[in-house]
C-alpha cells in the first residue's frame, strides 16, 4: 500500500514535535541548574564572616538535592593553609549536622591525598571511593572527631 503524502507530512511533524519537546525539557533542566547556582552564589555573596561558609555548604547541599543528587553524603569547603600544613574545613550533612574545624594535612593518608589534590590546582575537584580495610580505618579516623557526624559511615 502506497504511503500517502499527508501521512509522510504528519510523520515529519510528529518527529519535529518530539524534537521540540526534548529541547524544551533540556532547556528547563538548564534553567533549574542555573537557578540553583544563583541561589548558591547569592548565599556566598551575602557572607560577612568566614564561619558563614557553613551556610554556603548547606545551600549547596540543598540545591544539589533539589536537582536530584540525593546520595551525596555531605558538601564541604576546604580553605588550604600551606604554611600551617592544614586546611580550614566547613562541612554540611543532610541530617542538618555541621562541622567546622582545622584539619592537618598529615592527620590521615586520605586527608594527605585530598590536600595534595587541593594544592595541585586552584579549581581541583576531589572524588574518591574508599572500601575494604581502608574504609574501616577511615571510619575510625572520622569517629575520632567527637562532634563530626558520619551518618553514611554507620
Amino acid at each position: 500500500m502506497p504511503v500517502i503524502p499527508e501521512e509522510l507530512e504528519m510523520q515529519k511533524l510528529n518527529a519535529e514535535v518530539l524534537q521540540l519537546r526534548e529541547a524544551v525539557r533540556n532547556s528547563q533542566r538548564e534553567l533549574e541548574i542555573e537557578a540553583s547556582l544563583e541561589r548558591v552564589r547569592a548565599r556566598a555573596l551575602s557572607m560577612h564572616q568566614p564561619d558563614e561558609l557553613i551556610g554556603v555548604c548547606k545551600t549547596l547541599l540543598a540545591e544539589l538535592q533539589t536537582l536530584g543528587f540525593t546520595q551525596i553524603p555531605n558538601t564541604q569547603i576546604a580553605i588550604a593553609d600551606d604554611v600551617k600544613g592544614s586546611y580550614m574545613n566547613y562541612e554540611s550533612y543532610p541530617n542538618d549536622k555541621n562541622f567546622i574545624g582545622e584539619v592537618s594535612y598529615d592527620s590521615h593518608p586520605f586527608i594527605a591525598s585530598l590536600a595534595a589534590k587541593m594544592r595541585s590546582n586552584k579549581h581541583a575537584f576531589f572524588h574518591e571511593t574508599i572500601s575494604g580495610a581502608a574504609l574501616g580505618d577511615w571510619r575510625k579516623y572520622i569517629k575520632s572527631f567527637s562532634n563530626q557526624p558520619a551518618p553514611k559511615l554507620d
